[in-house]
């Protein structure tokens, strides 16, 4: 009779996750909760499943939950940030932040579209701003840890660094699928570019107000 329970309980537990394995590697795998459509997308996102990131390319309601997630995001690095400051912002600093970060990223969408459908396309790409701009959104997902760089400048720091290089592993693979560019290095390497490029505007931007500010 136990054990019968228990394996009613265990068909249960199974019954309540999924497994997603990557293309790009077989050991891959994903273990998410059907449940929670978001988090499971984000969780994948993360780990930089392709499958997900595929999945959230065809899903113009994931439009929304990018936006969330750049938001979240936005909220966590200001967050994390606090260990810095001798005053530490306001909410209203944060939202604007949060503001601040939603125009960048639809406009860092935008000059990627550009960038990878036109200068360095291929023949299988085809793609959209949303699309780009969805998977673009859940690829910020690693960002969020940065909150955790409340507790010290020191570990501020470290996370900062680390989530860096994880934001530009998410990113080649976010743009790689949206463009349809070949799985591999040669795939990763054009990815790569295309997002090294379509950054240089902001990053001129966001030099000329430091300019203006200093």
């Amino acid at each position: 009779m136990n054990q019968n329970s228990d394996y009613n309980n265990n068909d249960s537990d199974t019954d309540n996750i999924e497994i997603i394995q990557s293309e790009d590697y077989e050991n891959n795998n994903t273990v998410i909760p059907k449940k929670n459509n978001m988090i499971r997308r984000m969780i994948g996102a993360a780990l930089l499943n392709v499958n997900v990131y595929e999945e959230i390319e065809a899903d113009p309601k994931a439009t929304f939950q990018a936006v969330l997630i750049v938001i979240l995001a936005s909220f966590s690095a200001g967050i994390g940030a606090f260990s810095l400051y001798s005053v530490n912002p306001s909410i209203l600093d944060l939202t604007l932040s949060s503001f601040t970060s939603l125009i960048r990223w639809a406009f860092l969408a935008l000059i990627t579209y550009f960038v990878g459908s036109i200068l360095l396309k291929t023949d299988q790409t085809d793609v959209t701003w949303g699309q780009l701009a969805r998977t673009m959104g859940f690829a910020q997902t690693p960002a969020i840890i940065v909150s955790l760089g409340f507790f010290s400048e020191d570990i501020y720091r470290f996370i900062t660094m680390i989530v860096t290089f994880w934001l530009i592993a998410t990113m080649v693979i976010a743009v790689r699928q949206a463009l349809d560019f070949k799985r591999g290095m040669s795939g990763n390497l054009r990815a790569f570019i295309v997002v090294l490029i379509a950054s240089i505007p902001g990053l001129l931007i966001n030099y000329y107000i430091l300019s203006l500010n200093a």
